[in-house]
């Protein structure tokens, strides 16, 4: 029971909620930490790649809630380029987060693009 009551709290706060859909799953952190993890490599509108550092992707995945080996491993220098998405994205497979310093614009299996608000003009 207490679950649950945690379960209700959270959703009726809106403090997060996960959002799955047949073309992409979304998990977006709370109202003050607004990013959103989108399966694939291209960021919904008004959203853009997190392409500042690792370090940024690293808070970022925290603020959504993910712990251990998922985000101790973002500082992993590889050449991934156009193959795998733009900033900071999950892998697919071992689930880490990791950060493209190369162009992007691919994706493997269920890689996730992790998304910021468009700064407001």
């Amino acid at each position: 029971m207490k679950f649950l009551a945690v379960a209700m709290h959270l959703l009726l706060t809106g403090a997060f909620f996960s959002l799955a859909t047949s073309a992409k799953e979304l998990k977006m952190g709370a109202p003050n930490q607004p990013f959103l993890l989108v399966t694939g490599a291209t960021c919904p509108d008004s959203y853009r790649p997190l392409t500042s550092s690792w370090v940024d992707c690293r808070d970022a995945a925290i603020s959504l809630g993910f712990t251990g080996d998922t985000i101790n491993h973002v500082d992993y220098k590889y050449p991934w380029g156009t193959g795998r998405p733009q900033g900071c994205f999950q892998s697919t497979g071992n689930n880490r987060f990791r950060f493209n310093t190369g162009a992007g614009g691919g994706y493997s299996g269920n890689d996730k693009i992790l998304c910021m608000p468009e700064p407001k003009e």
